[in-house]
């Protein structure tokens, strides 16, 4: 079972926000635009409790209208999709549930509420949710509509039970030929969460950005590190001869401690003494036949094991982890995440086991950049069995070819609330994909395009280096104004980036050489560069967009000579030659270019 999508209305700054739910799901925006409230709406569904819950967790804080998060599932197993529990709540395979939170503005309590889509045949006599309407009619109904026998009891009578159960085959048997009514939600309560949907629903741990690692890395009965030390016990009992060699140690102690049934009492001489005095001494006061006997209550192994158990780190100095650096405390919840899903994996092939969503608020807290790379590896291939959804603010977080898997959160204002914009269409064709995801493999360059305000897309590196120089020569920063310069790596690559930002709806500027026809070339000697003008040309977005070539080219333009390429490099060629430049000797159309980007 698998999440599908979301939909959360009225919760903290999201008024309505939908998406759809991939096996990795990153959020990117600006800060305070709501990517971890949708990560919190999330922890608030798959909770089985309202603590904690207050009038600020309503959108505008109006009460009045209840919060409603409806999750969708698909992907079931075979005995899940067989499920009685569950089964008149599939639709086409897909199980969608709603809770809903809602506040007495009377009382000012919170109360929440489970309930399951679920679609029922437009005759009223087959409408399981009306049967008290008609469940005085059912004989009658069933001689006019001439109902199969399985409608009736042993005794070949009617009762309401026998109705139910036949009303369940019928609409099972025929269920191609029934004309069905819209699906709605039911009224009644959805299973009973906590007691029994959270027996088949997949796990959900969420990581707050601000979390500390002691609440995990000591044994708690509530945390992970305390379930995955459970989990670890329970199962090794079976198999760990230890384990055994220590209960036997343990009754061993419990039989020196306390008094045998029969047999000799080996217990210490003054615990005997002691209690044979005590004795003596209350008989004294109420003489009777009663007897006194200490016992020592001696634990079990799992006893001792929850009782003090706890995470030491040893990076030159063995302390406890509070004591350790913040990267490392969040690599080790990561860390217990991952084997206690990989614990719950491997005793999941001797029992059912559950799949995992993992949400996480910024991983990339504490970490160096070469450590947020190697983190983001290990979230992609744990999403190969679990679902991972995550807010980030890193580029080393993204993988620029997996774009169905980013999902833009903006607030425009307060008015419209928290609003998500996911691409849903297939941008390239399977081998434009392979290309763009070489392309862009290990580049978090180019994957700033996400948080940018607007995009200059350029064709080399001479490009992404000017272009910054001459905008401060201008007294413009162009960084300071939200604009990414991306380097495409060549003018055959710009068609891909533009496809991207097309599709995120991301403001941008296109430069590149217009490549005219020099001295001894032909027509057809440039019919490959005439051909790229024209696919960038048809590749724009005019109203996200806007092209702009430089004839004949950037270096020409700048005043930079082949012979200083040719000596130095482009890049270092430009370099010194923007250097040395003053602000009115800039072109006009290589200032035009940045007021363009800048405003």
């Amino acid at each position: 079972m698998k999440i599908k999508s979301v939909a959360i209305e009225n919760f903290r700054s999201i008024k309505c926000a939908t998406f759809d739910f991939k096996d990795l799901i990153v959020l990117l925006g600006k800060n305070n635009t709501g990517k971890t409230n949708i990560l919190k709406a999330l922890d608030w569904f798959f909770g089985s409790s309202v603590r904690g819950m207050s009038q600020e967790d309503f959108c505008n804080k109006d009460i009045h209208k209840d919060i409603r998060i409806t999750v969708s599932f698909d992907c079931l197993t075979a005995d899940e999709q067989t499920d009685d529990r569950i089964k008149k709540y599939l639709i086409n395979g897909t199980l969608t549930i709603q809770k809903v939170f809602s506040c007495d503005p009377e009382t000012g309590k919170f109360e929440s509420k489970f309930s399951g889509l679920i679609i029922e045949p437009k005759e009223q006599f087959l409408k399981m949710s009306e049967f008290d309407s008609y469940k005085h009619d059912i004989e009658k109904i069933a001689r006019e509509k001439k109902l199969p026998d399985y409608f009736k009891t042993g005794r070949g009578t009617i009762s309401q039970e026998s109705y139910k159960e036949g009303l369940k085959r019928y609409v099972e048997e025929n269920r191609q030929k029934i004309e069905w009514d819209k699906p709605f939600f039911s009224s009644t309560h959805f299973l009973g969460w906590k007691e029994v949907a959270q027996d088949f629903m997949p796990h959900f741990f969420y990581v707050p950005a601000v979390k500390e690692a002691s609440e995990e890395a000591t044994y708690g009965e509530r945390n992970l590190f305390g379930r995955l030390i459970d989990d670890l016990f329970i199962e090794a009992f079976g198999e760990e001869p230890k384990l055994s060699e220590l209960k036997v140690m343990l009754e061993k102690v419990g039989s020196m401690l306390n008094r045998p049934s029969q047999g000799e009492d080996k217990r210490p001489r003054m615990l005997k003494e002691f209690e044979k005095s005590l004795l003596g001494t209350l008989q004294e006061s109420m003489p009777s036949t009663v007897d006194v006997e200490i016992q020592v209550a001696v634990p079990e192994v799992r006893d001792i094991v929850q009782s003090g158990t706890q995470i030491l780190l040893d990076d030159g100095i063995k302390t406890s982890v509070e004591s350790k650096g913040h990267g490392l405390q969040r690599s080790l919840i990561f860390a217990i995440f991952r084997e206690y899903a990989n614990l719950s994996r491997k005793t999941g092939q001797k029992k059912k086991s559950k799949p995992f969503i993992f949400a996480i608020e910024e991983p990339e807290l504490y970490l160096h950049p070469h450590h947020e790379v190697v983190l983001f590896h290990v979230l992609q291939a744990l999403s190969k069995n679990d679902q991972i959804i995550f807010c980030t603010h890193s580029p080393y977080f993204i993988d620029m070819s997996r774009y169905d898997a980013l999902i833009i959160v903006d607030k425009p204002d307060t008015a419209k609330g928290t609003e998500t914009f996911q691409c849903k269409e297939e941008i390239f064709s399977p081998d434009e994909k392979d290309h763009f995801k070489m392309l862009n493999e290990f580049n978090p360059e180019r994957n700033e395009v996400f948080f940018a305000r607007k995009v200059m897309l350029v064709e080399g590196p001479s490009e992404k280096l000017g272009f910054p120089m001459l905008a401060k020569k201008t007294d413009v920063d162009l960084y300071s104004q939200g604009v990414s310069l991306i380097e495409c790596g060549g003018k055959t690559n710009i068609p891909f980036f533009m496809k991207i930002l097309n599709a995120f709806r991301i403001p941008h500027i296109v430069v590149h050489d217009v490549d005219p026809i020099k001295a001894g070339e032909t027509d057809k000697d440039k019919v490959g560069f005439f051909k790229l003008n024209a696919t960038i040309k048809n590749s724009l977005d005019a109203a996200l967009g806007e092209i702009v070539a430089l004839d004949p080219d950037f270096d020409t333009i700048l005043g930079v000579s082949k012979h200083q390429i040719d000596k130095l490099g482009k890049p270092f060629a430009v370099f010194n030659r923007i250097k040395e430049m003053k602000p009115d000797e800039i072109a006009p159309q290589l200032k035009g270019i940045i007021t363009k980007s800048a405003c």
